[in-house]
């Protein structure tokens, strides 16, 4: 393993080492380590690691840096999965037939897949019920794939820490 001897004080260097030490087979480079260095010193540590300990229990292969940024997308933007989706609109499908309880929150990503598709009245009319989840699943990982990729370029609104840092500037 290239890079460290032992764990840094630098918390960026930290994260780096815990991923270099996570999958020894893949034989990180001293280059390689500067450059996550550089490209992901404007991350905000807390996400950085929070996304470093998801990439470590899910991926078999030392992530790559859009890995990294694209995870660390997902946890700001905190974006549903296309399961959750659909749950959400089978959960506001739900609340439309019976009008019992509160109106279910929905994302607002799960809102503008099901316009697409016409609404929660599509569901409602469907003779296919398959189709109309079929197209919105596909309208929905669109819709997430191109929220995640503005915030990895930094072209998204600004979004900022608690502390009122910018998170993941170009």
């Amino acid at each position: 393993m290239a890079g460290y001897a032992v764990v840094p004080p630098d918390p960026l260097d930290a994260v780096i080492h815990d991923l270099v030490a996570a999958f020894p087979r893949d034989g990180i480079r001293d280059y390689t380590i500067r450059i996550y260095r550089d490209k992901l010193a404007d991350v905000p540590i807390h996400l950085l690691e929070a996304a470093a300990h998801n990439l470590i229990c899910t991926e078999q292969r030392f992530p790559t840096i859009a890995q990294i940024r694209t995870a660390i997308a997902e946890l700001t933007l905190d974006l549903p999965s296309e399961t959750e989706a659909l749950a959400e609109v089978e959960a506001k499908l739900r609340w439309w037939h019976n009008q019992h309880g509160p109106r279910p929150s929905m994302h607002g990503a799960v809102r503008d897949a099901l316009d697409h598709v016409g609404g929660i009245h599509a569901f409602r009319e469907a003779t296919e019920p398959a189709v109309i989840r079929g197209q919105f699943a596909r309208y929905y990982r669109e819709i997430r794939a191109a929220r995640i990729r503005k915030l990895q370029v930094g072209t998204a609104p600004q979004l900022t820490t608690a502390e009122g840092h910018r998170i993941l500037t170009p």
